[in-house]
């Protein structure tokens, strides 16, 4: 439903536009020429590995935190758990979707971490926290591209090291997205500045920003034989 400027395009609009900007910002380009940080360092290929691994701890280990907390409401309230397994089908999600477990298991006692509970409150419940990480890197990914500092397949234009910063084109285009409020959908307030045009949220843009991380991982596993996964286990 549309209701106006003062709401968000979608759960997490806010949240994505914000994700964007900081991943501009985190480059180490910024953190160089416009910060003026960093000068003693050359960002070869082994730092920007690092730099991606670094990124990822943050996002490619949240998403699955967020996804299990939600789903684990949902489950709740469709009535698809029973009150006393709440914590075992919680574990199992868990098992499932990031492969941990507990260190004990019981049915007596809830040991979900204090973030579970956030759900309880609208403005920081996961479900915008999980859209706003997608969204967010998607909004960065379509901007990278308009602006003509991200182009797929080169590697002096990668995506990881897009920095938007200072740039008034860009900044026209946060400010037209944030002038929409949810008077559109969310696909049609990016749709203009967008040259891929969605109509739902995918992985894509994740793949390409840590494209060069998951290279190095898959030939680094490959030749020290790594097996990649995990078997799922059901607590009960």
């Amino acid at each position: 439903m549309r209701v106006g400027l003062n709401q968000e395009a979608c759960p997490g609009f806010g949240n994505a536009m914000a994700e964007a900007v900081i991943l501009s910002v985190s480059t180490p380009e910024h953190l160089q020429q416009q910060l003026n940080l960093l000068k003693e360092y050359d960002y070869d290929d082994e730092m920007n590995l690092n730099f991606l691994y670094k990124m990822g701890i943050h996002a490619l280990l949240s998403i699955p935190s967020y996804f299990v907390h939600e789903k684990l409401w949902t489950d709740i309230l469709d009535k698809k758990v029973q009150a006393d397994k709440i914590n075992c089908h919680y574990w199992n999600l868990m098992a499932k979707y990031m492969g941990v477990g507990p260190s004990a298991m019981t049915n007596q006692t809830y040991d979900m971490p204090y973030k579970f509970y956030e759900g309880l409150v609208a403005d920081v419940r996961s479900t915008k926290k999980l859209l706003g990480e997608f969204l967010g890197y998607q909004i960065y990914r379509d901007i990278c591209l308009e602006i003509g500092q991200y182009q797929r397949g080169s590697k002096d234009k990668p995506l990881f090291k897009c920095d938007f910063a200072n740039n008034q084109y860009t900044g026209q285009i946060l400010r037209n997205m944030m002038n929409s409020g949810s008077t559109k959908p969310w696909y049609e307030v990016i749709n203009d500045m967008s040259s891929t045009h969605p109509t739902k949220l995918n992985a894509s843009a994740l793949l390409e920003y840590y494209e060069p991380l998951a290279a190095w991982l898959a030939q680094n596993n490959e030749s020290k034989k790594i097996t990649v996964g995990w078997q799922h286990i059901e607590f009960c």
